[in-house]
Parts: structure tokens; sequence; C-alpha cells
């Protein structure tokens, strides 16, 4: 079927718009000349346009017309102006710094949330607007005020938050680091406390089966985390500290050592030491946790031919909760403790070469090393584990007859070694994926797009499987663009680190079977409509997405309260997701984002088809966000909705109350540096009992892990940011 509808576009193609690439360097006051990254670049009196991304490269569908006019924009720097030829491919562009602040630039207003409109692959992009909207201290916390992801806790004890896309798990959607694949392993529980807020520049999040290039892994989408560049910033500091004195620092310093290499230097301090427990059940509110976080990055680009860069990134971190007596001393004999201590090491390096003049045609070299230590206690259960993991990616790219084909082929090579203690049990085992894969974009026009990609892999325990995939976009009529995906993807599921929140409770762990490979396909669809009304755009997004699984590792908590039951899955379990969304400026500088989403998601438990244990089958979210006329003062609120989810072992069909959550934010906006403060569940809305038989840790009955509304009450934050562009 993929072949014959190649076949058929090739035929249709006939004279047709092309894309212009382009690269976008800072002439600076000392005559040197660097990439730019976060430039406006959109065609005259249209509403197409895009943004350079951090090595200062863009790629925008060019118009039919013969020679039209291209506007550069940046806040800090002169607008330009260009008339772009239809035959041109390629362009080079330099900006100049703007320091006079009474001339008049020429920007294009941008939302939080930008929707990638030309990409083939539905991709929404958080940009540092939307990031700063609330407090935002680490990854984990920087979808609240996201209509696509939920993040729940997943324990009452560890203080361990979980997403959730398209219904599922996060663990079946790929977390990347600058699109390399990260935060998988022994790190894809806590991974997402290892990224701060403040180090980000972006967040890219594409939902369904992504591009076959970074692998078969995944299933419900990719979630890539953009760093800031040393072209960024060359200083941020900034500290936060919240109502129960948790405190953060954070600090980036960028310098350019010669015309060709830069580097940055971020660094990373969390700290909270108070034993908090408002609902007295003995146990810690929030757990005690000491964090260091060091990453430096070295880049190197010749503006010709070859682009380096290689990071280095060192995290400790000490998580430490249980009953209180743990941690102040008091009179509980024999406390139940939970302890997560972490020491982490990568190093990543990426290296392009740009064949001649034609930016078209490159071969990139990526590479990360990772060593993950981590030592764990639950009550009497211990859970201690290393990883040594190595991966490689070749990637090849270029046209194919001309701009409106391109192709990308490549082979990559995965290798890990865990060594995992549980209680008394020891295994140590190597994973090793081989895998190739080829890609074909066909682009034609402004209106319609083709992605279709192959790999092949082969697993050291699993043997030989190949991953086909298909993305279609297109634009009937101006500002209505249809997308549809289809694909397939696999995955290793490592069982225990994946679940360690399950080890806060007293069930016994029981595998029935050897587990195989996950495997499942995705299939969606997405329309995305845009109005004017009032001079002002308006937004609506609609999509539909399944997965469908055709093995899963099915984790079974309903069979018996005392046990968690891990098998293959037999017979259906699919994931159903529907959702609606809106966005619109209500008056001049008041935006408002508004969306709703129903989950149906169902696996068969022991020959039951149920509905996930403790998935919140509806879900909606309200923000608005003003941006006073000077530019002083920024508002920002966020209702979300959480619908009510079925809850495990209790009494047949009983469900979760729903609940609304109210966050809130305010900030000063001065010439370098802003000033904020917030309230998150300004509500006071908190899961009553979450631990059950709290009195007993170490008694048949413990479990903190039936949680389905958050664990802790209201909470004030204050803090402020000090940046020098």
């Amino acid at each position: 079927m993929q072949i014959i509808l190649l076949l058929f576009l090739f035929c249709v193609s006939a004279i047709n718009a092309q894309n212009l690439n382009g690269i976008i360097y800072e002439n600076s006051e000392n005559g040197k000349t660097t990439p730019l990254p976060g430039v406006n670049i959109f065609w005259a009196n249209t509403q197409f346009g895009t943004t350079s991304d951090g090595d200062g490269k863009f790629s925008l569908v060019k118009t039919g017309d013969n020679f039209t006019q291209l506007i550069i924009s940046h806040i800090t720097y002169e607008p330009d102006t260009i008339m772009v030829k239809k035959e041109d491919g390629f362009i080079e562009l330099q900006l100049t710094q703007n320091r006079e602040f009474n001339d008049v630039l020429v920007t294009a207003k941008t939302t939080g949330i930008t929707i990638k409109e030309f990409e083939t692959i539905h991709t929404e992009e958080l940009g540092r607007k939307e990031l700063l909207k609330a407090a935002c201290c680490n990854l984990s916390e920087s979808f609240e005020t996201n209509p696509s992801v939920d993040v729940s806790y997943s324990d009452a004890v560890t203080g361990i938050k979980q997403i959730k896309l398209l219904g599922l798990s996060g663990k079946y959607s790929q977390m990347m680091t600058e699109n390399i694949p990260n935060m998988g392993g022994l790190a894809s529980t806590l991974g997402f406390y290892f990224i701060p807020g403040a180090w980000m520049h972006s967040i890219q999040i594409s939902k369904g089966s992504a591009t076959v290039i970074n692998g078969s892994e995944t299933m419900t989408g990719q979630i890539n985390v953009e760093l800031k560049k040393p072209a960024d910033e060359k200083l941020y500091l900034d500290i936060y500290a919240n109502s129960i004195f948790k405190t953060d620092l954070n600090g980036i310093f960028s310098f350019n050592l010669s015309e060709h290499i830069s580097t940055n230097l971020m660094l990373h301090g969390e700290y909270f030491g108070r034993s908090i427990d408002d609902n007295n059940d003995s146990f810690l509110d929030h757990p005690n946790v000491k964090q260091f976080n060091i990453l430096n990055r070295w880049k190197y680009a010749d503006q010709t031919n070859w682009n380096a860069q290689i990071t280095f990134n060192y995290i400790s971190d000490e998580r430490a909760g249980g009953q209180v007596g743990f941690v102040s001393g008091t009179s509980i004999p024999n406390p139940y403790k939970t302890v997560i201590n972490t020491e982490r090491f990568q190093v990543w390096s990426k290296l392009a070469y740009i064949f001649g003049n034609n930016s078209n045609t490159n071969i990139g070299f990526i590479n990360m090393y990772t060593y993950h230590n981590q030592k764990s206690l639950f009550g009497i259960r211990t859970f201690n584990a290393k990883e040594n993991s190595f991966y490689s990616n070749l990637i090849f790219e270029s046209n194919l007859f001309n701009v409106d084909h391109k192709f990308n082929a490549g082979a990559s090579f995965t290798y890990a070694q865990y060594d995992e203690t549980f209680i008394n049990s020891n295994e140590i085992n190597d994973e090793i994926v081989q895998g190739i894969f080829t890609q074909y974009t066909y682009s034609p026009s402004q209106s319609l797009s083709m992605i279709a990609g192959l790999r092949a892999d082969f697993h050291n325990e699993f043997g030989a499987f190949f991953t086909p995939r298909l993305h279609f976009r297109y634009s009937p009529i101006e500002n209505t663009t249809l997308r549809f995906s289809i694909g397939k993807g696999y995955r290793t599921a490592k069982i225990i680190s994946e679940n360690i929140s399950l080890l806060a409770s007293s069930r016994e762990f029981i595998f029935h079977e050897n587990l195989n490979q996950e495997e499942a396909v995705n299939i969606g669809i997405n329309l995305t409509q845009y109005y004017t009304i009032f001079d002002r755009e308006i937004r609506i997004g609609l999509e539909f997405y399944r997965t469908e699984f055709i093995n899963k590792v099915v984790i079974d908590i309903d069979k018996n309260s005392h046990e968690v039951n891990f098998y293959n899955l037999v017979g259906n379990a699919y994931s159903n997701t529907y959702q609606f969304e809106l966005g619109y400026e209500l008056i001049p500088d008041l935006d408002f984002l508004g969306a709703i989403r129903f989950n149906d998601v169902k696996i068969n438990y022991s020959g039951k088809l149920m509905s996930d244990p403790l998935n919140k089958e509806l879900k909606g979210i309200v923000t608005l966000s003003y941006l006073s006329k000077l530019k002083l003062w920024q508002f920002d609120f966020t209702t979300q909705f959480n619908g009510k989810s079925r809850i495990p072992n209790r009494v047949a069909n009983e469900y979760s109350p729903s609940y609304t959550i109210l966050i809130a934010q305010i900030k000063r906006i001065f010439e370098d540096w802003e000033i904020f403060v917030g309230a998150e569940n300004i509500t006071d809305y908190k899961q009553d009992n979450p631990i059950i038989d709290a009195s007993n840790p170490f008694g048949p009955d413990f479990d903190a892990t039936i949680i389905w509304a958050p664990t802790i009450g209201r909470m004030f934050y204050v803090g402020a940011r000090y940046s020098i562009k």
C-alpha cells in the first residue's frame, strides 16, 4: 500500500512550489557572526512563517509567485525584508544588533504554544513564554498549562510525578533531549526531574507515530526538550522558593571563546529538608530532596561546512521520605523509610557536515554515553541498579531529483548493560539493538506533504522486527490543515524501574511468564482550522488517536489487593483519545486557550476488559494570559478540570470524584530581570487519606499508590530571574 501511494504522488507532481532553506547569523558589534536562533521568518501579507532553530537554520515552504517578500524579525535585532526569487533554494542572512529603543521593529506576535503549521507531523512547541506561565522547576512541572499532557503523582510517599500522553503512561512516549533518545532505562521514572526548567529553551510535543529516524520506541508520540544554547543568553540567574521552603537556584554562563567556538555552563541546585505532615497520617507529605546538576556544552561552527558540539552532564539526586520519625527522630519505633539516591553522568556529541554550498545534502553523527547508579529503599525492600549504555545514530540527508523530494537514510546502534538487585535477587543483562532506516519526504507545495519511513532493527533477545510509518499533511483551502498518521512501535519494558512507585506498598511482585517485547499500532487524524474574528486569529483543533496493542506487558493491580501481577497481554488493550482545542486573543494582549479531552483506555485484565485504573476519563483546561500594553506586567491563570477515574481493589465499579485545580501567577518585567509570585492548587483540593493503612506500613494492607488527586495542598511561591542576552 505504501509503494502504491508513493508512486501515485510521484506521478501527480507537476509545477509546484519548493522549500526555501536558509541560515541566519548575528552580526555583532565586534564584527563576529554566529548562528542566531529564535528569529521570526514569514511571508509578507500571509500567516505562513517559521522560526530559526538553535543553529540558526530554517525551512519554509515557498509561495508560487516569481518574487515574494520575506520578512525577518527579532526583538533585539533590526528587521529585514528581502525579495526571494522562485528559483532560490537557499539563502544566508545577517541581522545587526539594534540598541535604539525608539526604533520601530516589525515583529510577529506569537502565543506560548505554537503549532508548526508546515510540519507534516502535528507538532506543538512550548516556548519560553509558555514555560514561564508557571513555576516550572523541572520538566515534570512544565505541562501544567498544556492540554495534551497529563501530570499526576504516582504515589503518596516519593513525590514522583508521572506523565501521560494520549491516555497512556509516559513510557510509551519517546523522551528526547535535543533530538537524542534519552530518559529511558533506569531514568524512565525520575528522568523528568533531571532537566531544570531554567535550562529549557523549548519543548516540542508530537503525537502519534513519529519518524523512524530516532528509533522504534514511539507508540503515542515524542517529547523533545531543546536546552538553551550559548547564543541564547550571556548570563542567566534565577531563584525560586515556595511556602514550604523548598528552594531552587539556577545559573547559566555563556562565552564566545573565538569566532568559531562557544560554550555555556549550566548549574542547578535544589533543596528541601523540612518535615511536613499536614494530614497527620505520620508520613511526610513531601520527601526531602537534595539535587546538584551541572551541564557544560562546547559548540564549534565554521559557518560553512562543519558543525560540532559536545555536552557533559552530571547529576546527584537524593530523595528521602516515609514516616516522620525517619527524618525528625520522633518516638515512632522502626519508622518506614523511602530512599532513592541517584548518580548520573552523560556525555553526548553531534557532528554535522554540509556538502559544498548545498544545505540540503548533509550527514550527521550522534553519540551518547550514559552511566546511571541508583540505590533505593522502600521499607524493607531494596532496589539497586546500575546502567551503562551507549547510543549512536548516523543520518544522511539529501534531495532526490529536486527539492520536492527528500530522503534520509542511516544506521543506529544501542547497547545497554543493566545490573539490577531487587531484594535479594541479582540480574545482569545486556540489551543490544542494531538498526537501519530510510525515510522519504514529498513536499510539492505548501498544501501537501508526506513522509514515509521504514526501519529494520535486530534485538539480541527478540530478533528482527520492522517499523513502518506514514504521515500525510493536506491543506485543501487556506487556513485549513488535515493530518493523518499511522505507524508501529516496539519497546522493551524495564519492569522494576518503570514501576518503582509500586514498591511503596506491601504488594508482592509476581511474574507469571517471560515478558515479551511490547508492540502497538497508532493511528491518528488531526484538523487545524484558523478564522479571523474582529481582526484577531482564532485557532480550532480537532483530533482523534487510537493506540492498539498487539502485545503489552500487563501490570495488574486488580487481581489481588496484595499483589502486582505481570504477564503478557491476552485479548485486547487500546487507548482512544478525542480532543477539542480552541485558542483566541479575546481582547488585545489577552490570550485564551481552552481544551477538552476524552480518554477511553481499556485493557484485558485476567480475561476481563476493564478501564485502565487511575486514568482520568475526562480532562479540561482553560488558560488566560494577559500582557500589559507597556509589557511591564504579565498575568497568567489556569483552570484544570479532572474527571473521574476507576479505583482498583475496592468495591466493584467504584470511581474517584471529579475535581478542579486552579493555578495563577503574576510577573513584573524589568529591562534585564523579572520577579514573579504565584500559587498552585489555590482551592487546596487534596485526596483524603491517600495512604491505605498508614498506621501499619509493614502490614499486608499498606498501599501508598492508589492516587487519583493531589496529595499536597495549596502552595505559594516567589522568585526572580536576571538575564543578559
